[in-house]
């Protein structure tokens, strides 16, 4: 089994880096490995075809494009569309007839049909009338026969065959078709769909190998869960916690199950527990673990930005009482240097007002003064108004002096009291000797 193993998912490997390959991310545990070697087998049967039972997540797709793969198969599968009618099917059913017959594509090919893609009921019939006789009856028109045997005419020669002929080279094709076509019927067993199925259309049960998908044992549900927590999520937690974790989450869906079975018998109500529920409760949990774990890394975040602030607000106190204690040695210094210019002040303030106030006795002594001269300025005013008329007429007595007057002057050898009287006041203002 071991060696089955490595064998499959070295398989899986290959299919995964094969370019062009929708990825697959499946758990080969045991019983989908035995799912797989059955539908290996039956694929390579002449005209095998394999009707796969289970609910949804099973792996059915999955593990019939892997033993596809393996057994070195196109897998084909509908993209149903909105407008995909009856026409749209047979028209992709003839393309995957003629990838297997010819062209650059050609192998043989399995194609996975669901009964999700029943969009309409005729979709069966052609179905089990691939299963009854290989193909769907009067599918292809004569324009397109006649278009198939042109185009698949090379390969037709290749395989050795002579007869060009109409109804030769048809029958070559459709045998070609039968052989290299397989069908995949994945259905699932819930409600009454496929039972109306299985009664309408036997063929589905009479020509195909019915491989049952059971719900997944404990072993399965542990080795998906470590499938799914050995992402980069869970590596901070170590494998004790991982391992915890994977048997608790198949323990909940194992107890859910025997939950659903005992509603079941109890009050008659069906409650189907799938592996997509178990697959979307480790999703679930991942994504909820992630939230929390932002939450709570963005709260670290801001703790750590919180206690860096507080260390720098300490570290900034630190560094200010220190300089608050150099500056308050420098404050107490210019306290006491303003003290004492303070009391210097106070001195120089007495002198001020000593001075203030002498000078205010100066200033009151000073207007008395200024009344006085004042005064006496009037005084002066009013005697020069009145000597005013005798110093004009001395003015024009001096203007009209002529040089006989002087001579007059000099001749007198004992002048009279007037003229001494006035020669004497010219000399004083002259500053000379009053003397003749």
């Amino acid at each position: 089994m071991e060696l089955l193993r490595n064998h499959l998912v070295q398989q899986l490997a290959d299919y995964n880096a094969t370019p062009k390959q929708k990825k697959m991310d499946i758990v080969l545990f045991k019983d989908a490995l035995i799912h797989v070697a059955k539908i290996y087998r039956v694929l390579n049967l002449k005209r095998g075809h394999v009707l796969l039972v289970g609910v949804g997540g099973s792996g059915r797709h999955s593990l019939t494009r892997l033993a596809g793969y393996i057994a070195k198969m196109n897998a084909e599968q509908l993209e149903i569309r909105k407008d995909f009618d009856l026409r749209a099917f047979r028209k992709r059913l003839m393309e995957m007839y003629e990838k297997t017959v010819y062209g650059k594509q050609m192998r043989k090919t399995v194609f996975i049909f669901s009964d999700n893609d029943v969009v309409l009921e005729v979709f069966l019939e052609d179905i089990q009338n691939m299963l009854n006789s290989g193909v769907v009856p009067n599918m292809y028109s004569p324009d397109d026969l006649a278009r198939v045997r042109d185009e698949m005419r090379k390969e037709y020669k290749r395989a050795g065959q002579t007869n060009e002929s109409a109804d030769a080279m048809n029958d070559f094709f459709f045998g070609r078709v039968k052989d290299n076509m397989h069908l995949s019927i994945c259905m699932s067993p819930v409600g009454e769909t496929f039972r109306n199925y299985c009664r309408m259309y036997p063929a589905l049960i009479n020509n195909t190998t019915i491989d049952w998908f059971m719900g997944w044992p404990e072993e399965a549900l542990i080795e998906v869960a470590n499938k799914f927590l050995s992402s980069e999520t869970y590596e901070q937690y170590g494998p004790e916690i991982v391992q915890g974790l994977a048997h608790f989450a198949a323990y909940s869906h194992t107890g859910t199950q025997e939950s659903a079975e005992k509603m079941k018998r109890e009050l008659k109500r069906i409650f189907y527990v799938t592996p997509t529920n178990f697959i979307e409760l480790l999703k679930g949990y991942e994504k909820i673990l992630t939230q929390k774990k932002q939450v709570v890394e963005a709260q670290i975040k801001k703790l750590t930005n919180g206690l860096s602030k507080l260390e720098d607000a300490r570290a900034d106190v630190e560094v200010m009482t220190e300089e608050s204690g150099i500056k308050r040695i420098e404050v107490q210094k210019k306290t006491q240097e303003c003290e004492k210019l303070q009391l210097e002040m106070s001195k120089e303030q007495k002198g001020a007002d000593e001075a203030q106030k002498h000078i205010l006795i100066e200033s009151e002594k000073i207007e008395k003064e200024t009344i006085i001269t004042e005064r006496l300025a009037q005084e002066a005013e009013q005697e020069l108004q009145k000597a005013m008329p005798s110093l004009l007429a001395a003015q024009d007595a001096v203007n009209s002096l002529e040089k006989k007057h002087i001579s007059e002057i000099k001749a007198y050898s004992q002048p009279p009291e007037i003229v001494l009287l006035v020669m004497s006041a010219v000399m004083i203002c002259l500053q000379k000797e009053p003397s003749w």
